[in-house]
């Protein structure tokens, strides 16, 4: 497909000197709105997914992500007090960790 920008390929074998003048180069191609140069996205990455979870590590076993799903998406669900970004969050990060298994 033409115009596709595919965001998994190394910036340093597509000839650009930073990862930052990549994706700004990634995002005008595509006409997405990136994130100001040197910003880092919130929320990203294992320990912050742990930590959406209310978990201190990553637990060993399927039944203990679960179980820890299961108490942050009781807390963050807009049924029981909590919002609906807050359970969207929470269900993306169990989702990302869930991928590990």
């Amino acid at each position: 497909m033409a115009g596709v920008v595919h965001r998994h390929y190394d910036p340093k074998t597509e000839g650009y000197g930073s990862f930052d003048e990549w994706l700004r180069a990634a995002d005008a191609l595509s006409g997405a709105k990136g994130l100001p140069v040197g910003a880092k996205p919130k929320g990203t990455g294992r320990n912050a997914d742990l930590e959406e979870l209310g978990l201190a590590a990553m637990p060993a076993t399927l039944e203990a992500l679960k179980r820890g799903f299961r108490n942050a998406i009781f807390a963050a669900h807009p049924d029981h007090g909590g919002t609906d970004a807050a359970a969207i969050a929470v269900m993306a990060a169990y989702k990302r960790l869930l991928n590990l298994f």
